[in-house]
């Protein structure tokens, strides 16, 4: 569940959801890097 801070204008609301996706999809990708160097 996503922690939202108190939001004055939809475009606010979605701007923070998407850098929460972004931040989501760097850490997919640094945890897939992290899969591969542990399986060499």
């Amino acid at each position: 569940m996503l922690i939202m801070p108190k939001v004055s204008s939809k475009k606010q609301f979605n701007q923070i959801i998407n850098k929460q996706d972004e931040l989501l999809k760097k850490n997919e990708n640094l945890a897939n890097e992290y899969d591969v160097s542990e399986g060499m």
